[in-house]
């Protein structure tokens, strides 16, 4: 059944609609014709009225203000005439990360070899785990964007080198026998 207020589509069966929280019209019609105005308006209360105990898909949702307000002020009365201020909602069921849980995932990395080895292997479960952390989850995948794209350069850089008669690894071990004499 389409809903008329906002267009989507719900249950055949459902009375409100499951997006907009409005009453979905009905289409009974009796053997004499259209349903009677008061029998409709009964059904209509009856439909309000009704509440299932799993809520709908914006009640889940928190409304936050994104604290944009417009003020118009009547310069000869020094008053405001209009206000207005716009509103997101996001998931309140969407956990998310701590300052410090911030703190050490970055800070992991300062460990020598095993951090490294520890946060590579947090990022693939992190990036393709069931984490209820959504930014946790899109960090994981933006950081394993980033190695594959660093990795692809790399190996690019080393094939152009060699194609031109240099050996990166020769010159990679005199800098370092340099820097250690």
């Amino acid at each position: 059944m389409k809903c008329e207020n906002c267009g989507n589509e719900n249950l055949e069966n459902a009375k409100i609609c499951a997006f907009c929280d409005k009453p979905l019209a009905i289409e009974e019609k009796t053997e004499k014709g259209p349903l009677d105005s008061d029998k409709v308006n009964e059904k209509v209360d009856t439909i309000l009225n009704f509440r299932s105990d799993e809520p709908t898909p914006k009640e889940k949702m928190k409304r936050v203000s994104k604290k944009k307000i417009e003020e118009k002020y009547d310069e000869d009365e020094d008053t405001i005439l209009e206000e207005s201020e716009e509103y997101e909602y996001y998931d309140e069921s969407e956990e998310h990360v701590s300052i410090g849980g911030w703190m050490g995932i970055m800070c992991l990395n300062l460990i020598p070899i095993l951090g490294t080895v520890i946060y590579l292997i947090l990022i693939l479960v992190w990036a393709f785990g069931g984490t209820k952390k959504v930014s946790l989850k899109n960090y994981a995948r933006a950081n394993l964007l980033l190695i594959l794209i660093a990795g692809v350069l790399l190996v690019g850089l080393y094939f152009a080198l060699n194609a031109l008669g240099i050996n990166p690894f020769q010159i990679a071990t005199e800098l370092i026998q340099d820097f250690i004499k």
